[in-house]
């Protein structure tokens, strides 16, 4: 029998005596039990159950970060700008990967496009709705954010699909040697740039911040919803002040948690760390990195580079940048050995 009925067909039925109602299912036929019509879950009902929060992929071979100027790219001209690229605000994050590299939706969503665009590859957008947790821990005003992928193949998801943390989006696009991922988190659908809506496209007008453009830090922004997302937990350490995740209050190690009359709550996601800090004065966000006079590699602050003690920085160059807020310290290993977390 068609378990497909009519509104009215069901309140009809709703309405029918228990014999009355055995009479007209068996006109149709009986000997079996009515299945109920399997359902899909809604978006909403997505968006409800979804809690984590994950990177693209793990552990790239490099990273162009967010917001800063990409000096690589002094010989490639903007059509958008009018200026060289290596002049304009980089609006995302560039992971480095190769074309076996699997690219995962960052969050529970839905699909608004995926397909080519002015672009080296495909573009997949996805569209986040955020909890209030999550809203007030990105400080916004409107509870949807949306996450772009860059440089993609071989597609496994089409505009309108509901996607889950982790989902399989596609490969990374072969650039050779400059394969890679350009991601974003922002708070526009598409931002207007040069007097275009296109998608993309990944810079920023000079003179200016990405997140002028509704731009957000990609890493930091995952590392806030984790956080607001996972629950940090509604009990504080002894005394009000501010702490790093995992100094004392459950957290993302990278963010910055308020303390105030027992109630814990997201203070600042720190975009190069959290430093941790002497029992009774607060823990704070970690300075930028600046430069090194060491052998290239990996070094915990204070061990040949300037910086905070449970950080690892990567010296490339006589540049240093960070790396990774280490939860449980950083630890220093001998000479011509890289430090690395605990």
């Amino acid at each position: 029998m068609s378990a497909h009925f009519t509104k009215q067909t069901t309140a009809t039925l709703r309405r029918t005596s228990s014999a009355a109602l055995t009479l007209l299912l068996c006109a149709a036929g009986c000997g079996a039990e009515l299945a109920p019509e399997p359902t899909q879950p809604g978006i909403e009902t997505l968006y409800a159950a979804g809690a984590t929060w994950a990177h693209p992929f793990s552990s790239p071979s490099w990273r162009v970060g967010f917001d800063l100027y990409n000096s690589a790219l002094s010989w490639s001209r903007s059509s958008c700008f009018g200026t060289t690229m290596d002049k304009i605000k980089h609006a995302g994050e560039d992971w480095g990967g190769s074309t076996s590299t699997v690219v995962s939706a960052v969050g529970d969503g839905q699909v608004i496009y995926a397909g080519l665009v002015n672009y080296p590859g495909h573009v997949v957008l996805i569209r986040h709705d955020l909890t209030d947790a999550q809203r007030r821990a990105l400080g916004l005003s409107s509870p949807v954010v949306y996450s772009q992928y860059g440089h993609l193949t071989g597609l496994v998801v089409r505009a309108g699909d509901s996607v889950r943390t982790g989902q399989k989006l596609g490969t990374l696009h072969d650039q050779a040697s400059n394969t890679h991922l350009h991601w974003e988190i922002r708070s526009a659908e598409k931002p207007a740039l040069c007097g275009t809506t296109y998608w993309g496209p990944g810079y920023t007008g000079p003179g200016t911040t990405a997140t002028a453009y509704g731009y957000l830090n990609p890493s930091a922004s995952i590392r806030a919803l984790q956080s607001a997302g996972g629950g940090t937990g509604t009990s504080c350490p002894s005394g009000d002040g501010l702490y790093c995740g995992g100094n004392g209050v459950t957290g993302d190690a990278a963010t910055l948690y308020r303390c105030l009359g027992g109630a814990l709550s997201v203070s600042q996601v720190c975009s190069h760390g959290c430093e941790h800090m002497p029992t009774g004065t607060s823990d704070r966000c970690a300075a930028a990195p600046g430069s090194c006079s060491v052998t290239n590699g990996l070094y915990c602050g204070g061990n040949g580079v300037t910086g905070a003690a449970n950080i690892l920085y990567r010296c490339t160059d006589r540049v240093l940048r960070y790396v990774e807020t280490c939860g449980k310290g950083c630890e220093r290993r001998p000479t011509g050995t890289p430090d690395r977390c605990r």
